[in-house]
């Protein structure tokens, strides 16, 4: 996997953006947009902001091979705990269709996320358009059982789920992970 880094920069929150990390219009963020690629085949375009104010010098990090959740952990101690992400089949527009080598109106899968600290604070609010030719989802469903105030696994997983991860089918199954 190959990743392109198109924006890295702090910008002010857009409105949207803004609703999304429960901070103020204008506050800033980081934007990251990024271009994946497998053996030269662009497979997604994925933009993630965070709120500025968390990861203060993160827009100096080269993210072309490495992890952004990793970093967020390793440098920052920022441990994203859980996140609710949306999957929906969309058209391609022109830009997205330019920078995925695909037609205008090409099937995409538009999945949006946003992904909380332990205590509820949105951390990150995701944008990626994946080409619908070339990507398939893998979704794993783990049950609890409430107990009081704790909550306990049914099933122990020998190989949990990925953060964000997505598997291009080829020769040879590739995941992705963020």
């Amino acid at each position: 996997p190959i990743t392109e880094v198109l924006e890295q920069e702090v910008v002010p929150a857009s409105q949207k953006v803004a609703n999304y990390l429960k901070i103020k219009e204008g506050e800033m963020v980081l934007k990251l947009n990024r271009k994946r690629s497998i053996e030269g085949v662009p497979i997604v375009l994925v933009t993630t902001y965070l709120p500025h104010e968390f990861c203060k010098g993160l827009e100096h990090e080269d993210f072309r091979n490495q992890s952004l959740y990793a970093v967020l952990e390793n440098m920052f101690g920022i441990f994203i705990a859980s996140g609710r992400r949306t999957l929906e089949a969309v058209p391609a527009n022109e830009y997205e269709a330019q920078l995925l080598e695909i037609e205008r109106g090409a099937p995409l899968i538009l999945l949006d996320s946003i992904s909380y600290l332990e205590d509820g604070t949105p951390i990150e609010y995701y944008h990626a358009v994946h080409r619908g030719d070339r990507t398939r989802f893998e979704v794993e469903l783990v049950r609890y059982k409430e107990q009081g105030a704790t909550r306990e696994l049914i099933s122990k997983l020998a190989d949990p789920p990925q953060s964000s991860g997505f598997i291009i089918e080829g020769k040879n199954d590739i995941r992705l992970d963020d």
